[in-house]
């Protein structure tokens, strides 16, 4: 199955952030997204990766977490 594409909304609900917020960290802290003509569009992977090189406790988080899987 092909990533998910997400548009400023969609990105912003999955994010848990106001559309402005998407805005400033779109400019500010490199927020990865794709131009096509005038629209705006993320891939849902290339967000999870930011938010892995932003906090790597989330990678932490998930290698506890198949640690736990693998154990139950």
């Amino acid at each position: 199955m092909p990533d998910k594409i997400m548009n400023k909304k969609e990105t912003a609900d999955y994010l848990k952030m106001s559309i402005p917020s998407i805005d400033r960290y779109m400019k500010t802290e490199e927020l990865p997204y794709k131009k096509i003509g005038k629209c705006v569009r993320y891939v849902r992977a290339e967000i999870d990766e930011w938010l892995e090189k932003k906090n790597p406790l989330i990678s932490v988080g998930k290698a506890l977490g198949k640690m736990v899987e693998e154990k139950w």
